[in-house]
C-alpha cells in the first residue's frame, strides 16, 4: 500500500508559516528528528537570570566573592498560546542558591534581578527579557509562573490537558552557548488523578535546563500543530514530568522563604560604578581649626 502524502503546515513555532511534504506515519522516524527541532526551536528557550543583594536602606548593591552578581541561574521558558511559562527557579533564583541561606530573613537585605535575558535554541544571541513590569500567576504550589506576554506576542504552544495515551516526543533544552535540544521519542500515559510523572533524561555531558513533552495534533487539511502536554524540570534529584492544569488560573501568594538562623554569610562585594567620583579623604586637623573658628 503506497503511504498517503500531504502537506503539513507548522503553524504554532515559526514566525512564518512552513510547507512541506511529509509522511504523517513517518513523522515519528528518526530521519524527522531536526525537523522536530526546527518546528519547536521558537517555543522554548534558556532564561538566564543573574542577582545581587540590596541594602535595603543605603540602596547599596553587593555582588559575591569581588564579582558584579550573587548568583545566577539557567531555567527552561516556554511560549504559550497564552503567554509564556517561567519556572520558580528564574522568578526567584536566590531560593536555590546555598550562597544566600546565610541571608535568609535578613532585615538589612533583599535579592534583586540585575540580569534578565533569554535565549532561543541554537542560537548565540541573547536578547533582554523584561521582569520589572511583569504580570505573574503562579500554579502548580509556585513551581511555575504563567506570565503574561509582552515580549512574544503570545505564539507559542497550545496546552493539552486531557488524560490518555500520548504518542509525542521529550524535547531537553542543554545548557551551552548555543542552547542545544534533543529530541527523543516518547509515549505517556496520562490519568486524570495523576498530573507529575517521572521521566528518563538523555545521556549527555551537557548540563540539561529543562524539557517538555509535546504531541502533534491535525489542524484540519494539511495542517498540524504541537501540543504542549507538559514541563519537565529537576525536583529532589529525579526529572518529573508536571502536566500544566490552568496555568492561567486564578493567582496565589508567594510562598515565603523560610530563615535558617544557623547558616553562614557568604562575602558581600560593594557594586560600584567606575564612573562614580571617589570621594576625597577627610582632614581631620583642618576640620578641628575650623570649628575653633567658628
Amino acid at each position: 500500500m503506497k503511504h498517503l502524502v500531504i502537506f503539513l503546515t507548522i503553524i504554532c513555532t515559526l514566525p512564518q508559516a512552513v510547507e512541506a511534504q511529509f509522511d504523517i506515519r513517518s513523522l515519528f522516524s528518526d530521519n524527522n528528528q531536526q525537523f522536530i527541532k526546527n518546528a519547536v526551536s521558537k517555543s522554548i528557550f534558556t532564561v538566564q537570570r543573574s542577582y545581587q543583594l540590596q541594602n535595603i536602606k543605603s540602596g547599596e548593591r553587593f555582588g559575591l566573592n569581588n564579582a558584579k552578581q550573587f548568583g545566577e541561574s539557567a531555567t527552561l521558558g516556554v511560549r504559550t498560546s497564552n503567554g509564556f511559562i517561567l519556572s520558580d527557579k528564574a522568578v526567584r533564583p536566590w531560593k536555590y542558591d546555598p550562597n544566600y541561606e546565610g541571608y535568609r530573613g535578613d532585615s538589612a537585605y533583599e535579592p534583586v534581578i540585575s540580569i534578565s535575558r533569554y535565549v532561543f535554541p541554537n542560537d548565540s544571541i541573547t536578547s533582554e527579557l523584561p521582569f520589572k513590569d511583569l504580570i505573574i500567576k503562579p500554579f502548580k504550589d509556585s513551581l511555575y509562573y504563567s506570565v503574561t506576554d509582552t515580549v512574544f506576542q503570545n505564539k507559542g504552544f497550545t496546552v493539552d490537558e486531557t488524560a490518555g495515551d500520548k504518542k509525542g516526543w521529550l524535547v531537553w533544552m542543554l545548557e551551552s552557548d548555543s542552547s542545544d535540544i534533543v529530541v527523543s521519542r516518547s509515549e505517556l500515559t496520562f490519568k486524570v488523578e495523576k498530573q507529575d510523572y517521572e521521566v528518563k533524561a538523555p545521556q549527555t555531558d551537557k548540563e540539561i535546563v529543562g524539557g517538555v513533552f509535546i504531541i502533534p495534533s491535525s489542524e484540519g487539511a494539511g495542517r498540524i500543530d504541537f501540543l504542549l502536554c507538559g514541563i519537565v524540570s529537576l525536583q529532589n534529584g529525579q526529572w518529573v514530568l508536571n502536566r500544566l492544569i490552568d496555568p492561567t488560573g486564578n493567582s496565589s501568594k508567594l510562598t515565603p522563604i523560610t530563615d535558617d538562623p544557623s547558616a553562614k554569610k557568604a562575602e558581600l562585594t560593594p557594586i560600584k560604578d567606575e564612573n562614580d567620583p571617589v570621594p576625597a579623604k577627610k582632614d581631620k586637623k583642618k576640620e578641628k581649626k575650623e570649628k575653633k573658628k567658628k
